[in-house]
């Protein structure tokens, strides 16, 4: 029988040391397939058997790693090993009659191991060793990156949380995710059989595009497009990555498309590789843990100053788009990387996007990091620096030397400018070069040209043998433009220029550099990073259709560009625009060379508290406004935009009125060269002691030197290069004399609002009024609050300074501030006979304005000493048949504390005597506007170059102004018997006309006006007391009463014009004969009092005489004889 026995083993694991016991219960041996089971916790035992026979065992680790499997025995036996079956005999044979022997096997968590020993020797024994090493996760770090329009949006991450997506103010455009995985395990374990998923996508904020993956793969340069295999909505699984050995690394871009405006999702993404699964998140370290800070990799070249780089500081200052600094390329010891080296050499120059990945290094490293193509320049005859300037690059581009010339196949630069095109918050230099294939540089030889190459330099690579060997002599990439057929090293190297006739030109070396890119290539970036920002901004204002944008009209450009129109204006002089109204506003990060926008200047100007730093607003100039004791508003107003690729096309209008300049400022874009904390790289680790310690660029201003202006410096600080400021205000381009400033404007009101939340509410009659009532009784306006009960037409409601588009008054259009005179104008109609004299009299006003919440806070007429003004109105008369009647609403009647609104009590009427009847006035009212006086001129707005700002109610009313009286039945109740009496009161109005005119001049029909028997008056048969039509009040004389009495009013409510029920007059002394005379109490409306003989209220309104009892025959309650004598007579007629 075979036993199992215990074995002890001490074996090392990465940083710990573990102790592994076995104690498996095997107690025999299979003699046939599938064999006995080996089990155990810990995997390591020991197989004894001293028999004859064939035996098999079977071993599932169910986990990823490697089983060691060894022997030894008294005598020769084979020993085989497979994971395919138990008899494969001779898939892993260790024992071809030896004694002893290994093998290392890896499974899977699946796999099982199947061991077959078979005997050549009846008295053999053997012993087999079981050893499994459960595999163990690589050692890796990640960095990760997203865009959208090229914008880098990626979240600042130290490495203590889960990677997220996050942004706002996103646009429709797609979202590139930009993943780097680097292995960095110590114990040099390859990632194989790798794997990636993205997964779990949160589909409510973004969802995958189909077949967007990229990968570049380990050691290669550029991204290939990886099709999709397993992908949906919210994952892409599976994706296929080759092997990445220790300190190898792998690029992974994929497209999100955002489904609004704002993401904040995690970054879910797997690496499934031979024995493992790993979710990247805050457990697995970032590639640079310092996201913030500018953490180079010191190699053997760098870019510099021109200036600095004899000083041996390696600043770099703040560049300027299309303006070309003044640099070197400097070479180093390797092993001294301070020590300056003499070569002969060849690198390229590239600008890189430093702020790509959170690391420089992993930035460094991307080959599409590049924001140009590579430069190719020489060391020639054995020196320490080579100059990289406006010169330089001009020489490539004419020698063919730019890497985009190899082949062409696309646009590429052609001038020196182009080089720094884009800009960017935080740009490197990369330098790159092709080694020898040994480690070394290529040794270049400067010759000078064969005749077939022309005039010039011309060179010889030294040291070419072994780079002419790699990829079998084919060139790394396409260098002539013709993808089908094999470029070969040895046809575009000249054979490496090994001889004089065989030197090549210097876009010959180019190309050869190009041929073998990729091979043996090296990245170091520069030392020191900077910005590259525009010049300054141009902005171009437009009117445009509010309806239809593409129909627009120049108002203002900023700059003085020759032929540009109405540019740079000042305060004293401003562009005049309407408030509220969306004007097209084109703005442009333009360069050091022209006005064209500056590509890669992708920035957002929000109200995010930055107001110091970076601003896009119109700004409120003190200097030339006034101060805030006469405005309510006398701040900027931050405006929100985002500039891709340096330009925006937006909308700008402004919510208040007053003189502004439009302004744009940024002073971040070029923080990493003023803000200390993004500069530590200065004074700390390698670069401590070599840059000068102060700004990169100058504070305080946007001011770009010339393009021939070389670096200098102030104590730590540089000086003569680009400012850190990037500004509209009143910056010059000094190589082109373009001047840009700000847009001076001042903003008016562009309407005046008549419908807000207290619209102006033209009525005829009393706001109280639901019957439909189309008279208004003729009443002099009021002169004091206590007698106005809006008999009149009336205009009350509030109007107020405002915008294009309702954003509510415009609070500086207050007196002292930007309140001007304006004209309140109403449009009519006299239909009846034109007014003449009293008889035919002019439309008056009255008019009071008034705090909205507060009616008894009077701004309008103002108080005059000695008056109680507060109570009072003021009045005004129409003098024109042929003109609207005007109300002068002067600019210091809008008070500050109605933020640009007037509240008003507004009533027309005609004057009224007690004793001068009129003939009714029949008008139109056609129109109610408000307007300037005097309208300000050229105001850019509705495609019109003077816009006239106005507010306006349609009325289409048609009023009858008509004198009313109340009317008792009798003036004189004579001889009552009864101790009451019923006195009916009617409402009648005046017309001097037969009923036809009357009804055809004056608009008195019978559906409105009843006729009665008194020759000139009608029934007011409409007359509602309740509703405020006018009120009758009574009192009665000693001795008598009268129901009802003062204040209640007589009821006469769409009565025909008749009280129901009737007025009683009671005697209540019991003297007699008694008079009891009735007057008008003081609740009774002036418009129903009427008295023929003076111009005063009439006493008695009328009388009552109780006589009492009569003792002989023919008296009736009345009093009145019956045919006592028939000589007598009287006229008492009782008509209406």
């Amino acid at each position: 029988m075979n036993n199992l026995s215990k074995i002890f083993k001490l074996y090392l694991l990465p940083s710990l040391l573990f102790l592994l016991l076995h104690t498996s219960q095997l107690t025999a041996a299979s003699n046939s397939c599938p064999g006995s089971v080996i089990s155990g916790s810990v995997l390591n035992a020991a197989l004894i058997d001293d028999t004859n026979e064939d035996d098999y065992y079977r071993y599932t680790p169910g986990d990823y790693g490697q089983i060691t499997l060894s022997f030894s025995a008294t005598e020769k036996i084979n020993i085989y090993v497979s994971k395919d079956a138990c008899d494969d005999d001779g898939i892993l044979s260790i024992g071809n009659g030896e004694t002893s022997g290994y093998v290392t096997v890896n499974v899977t968590d699946t796999e099982t191991l199947y061991i077959h020993a078979e005997y050549f020797h009846n008295d053999a024994d053997y012993n087999i060793t079981l050893n499994f090493e459960p595999a163990l996760p690589v050692d890796i770090c990640y960095d990760y990156a997203y865009k959208q329009n090229d914008v880098y949006l990626t979240e600042e991450n130290d490495g203590s949380f889960d990677p997220r997506i996050q942004g706002t103010g996103l646009t429709n455009d797609n979202i590139t995710v930009e993943l780097y995985i680097q292995n960095i395990d110590p114990a040099d374990t390859a990632m194989e059989n790798l794997t990636v998923d993205i997964f779990d996508i949160n589909v409510s904020q973004a969802t995958y595009v189909p077949n967007s993956t990229w990968v570049t793969q380990p050691g290669e340069l550029t991204p290939t497009n990886v099709t999709d295999v397993n992908s949906s909505a919210s994952y892409n699984n599976d994706i296929a990555i080759n092997d990445v050995i220790s300190r190898d690394f792998f690029y992974l871009n994929y497209d999100l498309s955002p489904l609004g405006n704002e993401i904040d999702i995690p970054l879910n993404v797997r690496l499934n590789y031979t024995g493992n699964n790993i979710v990247i998140d805050s457990t697995i370290p970032l590639c640079n843990n310092n996201s913030l800070n500018y953490t180079p990799a010191y190699g053997i070249f760098n870019v510099e100053d021109s200036i600095l780089t004899y000083l041996d500081k390696y600043n770099l200052p703040t560049q300027t788009a299309n303006r070309v600094g003044d640099l070197v390329v400097a070479a180093y010891e390797a092993d001294d990387v301070y020590q300056r080296k003499n070569v002969s050499t060849v690198v390229a120059v590239e600008l890189i996007d430093a702020a790509k990945h959170g690391g420089i290094a992993t930035s460094c490293a991307q080959y599409d990091s590049a924001l140009t193509p590579r430069i190719w320049l020489t060391f020639d005859n054995n020196v320490s620096r080579t100059d990289f300037d406006y010169t330089t690059i001009t020489d490539a581009i004419a020698n063919g030397a730019l890497s985009d010339q190899i082949p062409i196949n696309g646009p590429f630069i052609s001038t020196a400018p182009e080089f720094y095109s884009i800009a960017r918050e935080n740009a490197a230099f990369r330098i790159t070069y092709n080694g020898a294939g040994s480690g070394d540089l290529l040794n270049t030889e400067a010759v000078t040209c064969p005749p077939q190459a022309g005039a010039g330099t011309c060179y010889n690579v030294k040291n070419f043998t072994e780079a002419i060997k790699y990829n079998g002599g084919n060139c790394a990439q396409d260098v002539d433009g013709n993808s089908k057929n094999i470029d070969k090293i040895p046809q575009f190297c000249n054979n490496a220029g090994t001889a004089a006739a065989s030197a090549m030109t210097p876009g010959e070396l180019a190309t050869c550099m190009e041929c073998i890119y990729g091979f043996d290539v090296n990245f170091l970036c520069s030392r020191d990073n900077f910005a590259i920002r525009p010049e300054s901004y141009r902005m171009t204002l437009n009117d445009q259709n509010q309806n239809d944008p593409t129909q627009q009209s120049l108002i203002a450009i900023n700059d003085n560009l020759a032929g540009n129109q109405n540019r740079n204006h000042t305060n004293n002089t401003p562009y005049h625009v309407a408030a509220g109204y969306n004007y097209a506003l084109q703005i442009r990060a333009a360069n050091h060379v022209d006005d064209n926008a500056t590509p890669g200047y992708n920035v957002g100007f929000f109200m995010d508290g930055n107001d110091s730093q970076r601003s896009f607003r119109l700004a409120w100039p003190a200097s030339v406004n006034p101060s805030s004791t006469y405005c309510n508003d006398t701040a900027d107003h931050n405006k929100t935009v985002t500039l891709l690729n340096g330009g925006a096309d937006l909308n700008l209008s402004s919510d208040q009125v007053g003189k502004y300049n439009l302004t744009m400022f940024d002073r971040l874009w070029t923080r990493v060269d003023w803000d200390p904390t993004l500069m530590t790289h200065h004074t700390t680790g390698q670069g401590a002691g070599y840059f000068l310690t102060g700004r990169d660029c100058v504070w305080g201003t946007s001011a770009v030197p010339s393009q021939n202006t070389l670096t200098g410096f102030s104590g730590e600080n540089l000086t003569n290069v680009s400012g850190c400021d990037i500004s509209s205000d009143n910056h010059t381009n000094i190589n082109n004399n373009l001047e840009y400033k700000d847009i001076a404007l001042r903003v008016h009101p562009y309407k005046f609002d008549l419908n807000g939340s207290n619209p102006i509410n033209p009525n005829v009659g009393p706001y109280t009024r639901t019957n439909g009532q189309t008279f208004v009784y003729i009443d002099t306006p009021p002169t004091m609050d206590e007698n106005n009960t809006d008999m009149s037409y009336n205009m009350n409601g509030t109007f107020f300074a405002a915008g294009y588009n309702d954003i509510g008054s415009l609070s500086n259009f207050v007196t002292g501030c930007y309140a001007d005179d304006l004209n309140m104008a109403l449009s009519f109609t006299y239909n009846s006979p034109e007014p003449s004299s009293s008889k035919t009299p002019f439309l008056s006003y009255s008019l009071k304005d008034h705090n909205t919440t507060d009616k008894t806070d009077i701004y309008r007429p103002v108080p005059v000493s000695g008056y109680l003004l507060d109570d009072h109105f003021e009045v005004g008369d129409h003098n024109s048949s042929t003109v609207p009647l005007i109300i002068d609403q002067n600019g210091t009647f809008f008070v500050k504390p109605m933020l640009g609104a007037i509240t008003m009590d507004l009533g027309y009427n005609f004057k009224r005597d007690y004793n001068n009847t009129l003939n009714p006035r029949y008008i139109e009212f056609h129109d109610f506007n408000i307007t300037y006086k005097t309208n300000p001129t050229n105001i850019k707005a509705d495609l019109q170059s003077d816009h006239q700002i106005f507010g306006d109610i349609i009325l289409d009313h048609d009023v009858t102004f008509v004198y009313g009286r109340a009317k008792p039945s009798q003036y004189f109740y004579d001889d009552v018997t009864a101790n009451f009496v019923d006195t009916p009161i009617s409402i009648v109005i005046y017309c001097d006309q037969d009923p036809v005119t009357c009804s055809a001049v004056y608009n008195i029909t019978n559906t409105t006006f009843g006729q009665t028997d008194e020759y000139n008056w009608y029934l007011s048969l409409g007359h509602v007391t309740n509703e405020n039509d006018g009120n009758i009040t009574l009192n009665a004389s000693t001795g008598g009463s009268v129901s009802p009495t003062d204040p209640a009013a007589v009821a006469i409510n769409d009565s025909g014009g008749v009280n129901d029920p009737d007025v009683r007059v009671s005697a209540t002394a019991t003297i007699r004969p008694l008079n009891v005379d009735i007057t008008f109490g003081a609740d009774t409306n002036r418009w129903l009092v009427y008295n023929k003989d003076k111009n005063e209220t009439p006493i008695p309104f009328y009388r009552v005489r109780f006589i009492g009892q009569s003792g002989w025959a023919g008296y009736g309650d009345t009093g009145h004889v019956v045919d006592t004598d028939a000589s007598t007579k009287k006229n008492r007629r009782l008509g209406w």
